[in-house]
């Protein structure tokens, strides 16, 4: 259990060089804050908080309400419209909020979902690898 008011979610991915990549945050079927694209590997940071708590204003973070789930995904292809379209990889965490404090378990659930073909050809790279680390800020 990963505990705090605010707690840092930062995820890599690693692709193809040559492969666009896209790496996004849900809360549910939402996608919340920034989407990251590079091409080949990336580095991406989301700050999480309790909605309404104070520290939340001052960093930036996400805020969340009641108890949930949240997910990482990635995915990586030859163009960014593509690149969450398909195969992609997957980390969830369920989280709970308790006045000013978030709670997040650990590790999280780990799936690669296919939402189309998985073809390590030219057309379309293969699923991304995915690592995710949350710390307390």
């Amino acid at each position: 259990m990963v505990r705090g008011s605010v707690i840092t979610l930062r995820a890599r991915v690693r692709a193809r060089p040559n492969a666009t990549t896209a790496v996004q945050l849900r809360v549910g079927s939402q996608t919340v804050g920034r989407t990251f694209v590079a091409h080949g590997t990336l580095v991406a940071e989301w700050h999480l908080a309790p909605m309404g708590a104070a520290d939340s204003a001052t960093t930036n973070a996400i805020p969340l309400d009641n108890n949930g789930e949240i997910s990482i995904v990635a995915g990586s292809a030859n163009s960014t419209a593509d690149a969450l379209t398909g195969a992609y990889a997957q980390i969830q965490y369920a989280y709970r909020t308790r006045a000013s404090m978030l709670e997040l378990l650990q590790p999280g659930r780990t799936d690669n979902i296919v939402g189309g073909a998985v073809d390590v050809g030219s057309d379309r790279a293969a699923v991304p690898a995915l690592r995710a680390h949350l710390a307390p800020s």
